[in-house]
């Protein structure tokens, strides 16, 4: 008796396993990364082309891999979502259905690549001269991660205001 108990106990336990949550976790990766441009620019600061680009950047130029469980694309969208959003470990690994462990992990790895990589992602500003004949407004062409600005909105026309 006690040992058809302990069985079922274990059966129980036995019924979760990761596998349960891999459809789970692709299908917010999807959601997150591949579905529309307004999603992810919403939620990693970066709309998806941007952020296929630089996926293939760190794999081929910083070393970066996926590792047996954890994609590349997975592993950059959580170092993106940490920094665009200032969260904790424990909301990502909400988020991305991971451990917190796995989210430091990938954190500190993608963290790594991106500072092997800072000479070709970060570039130094110079200076501008007073007969410079640079056509961007403030002078100094702003890029991060070494990829191109979206370009600026039109400004709202001047429309006065009408008397009451």
């Amino acid at each position: 008796m006690l040992n058809k108990h302990r069985r079922r106990v274990s059966l129980r336990r036995m019924r979760f396993s990761v596998l349960d949550r891999v459809p789970t976790q692709i299908k917010n990766l999807s959601d997150l990364v591949d579905i529309s441009d307004e999603d992810c620019r919403d939620q990693l600061r970066m709309d998806r082309a941007t952020f296929h680009k630089l996926c293939d950047m760190l794999q081929s130029f910083g070393g970066l891999k996926s590792s047996r469980r954890v994609t590349v694309t997975e592993k950059v969208a959580m170092f993106l979502s940490v920094l665009a959003h200032h969260t904790k470990n424990r909301c990502v690994k909400f988020q991305f259905k991971r451990s917190g462990q796995t989210v430091s992990k990938h954190f500190h790895t993608v963290l790594h690549c991106v500072l092997q990589m800072h000479s070709l992602l970060l570039v130094k500003p110079q200076a501008v001269t007073d007969d410079s004949t640079d056509t961007c407004p403030n002078g100094s062409e702003l890029t991060v991660f070494g990829l191109e600005p979206e370009p600026e909105p039109e400004p709202w026309p001047n429309r006065t205001k009408t008397e009451y």
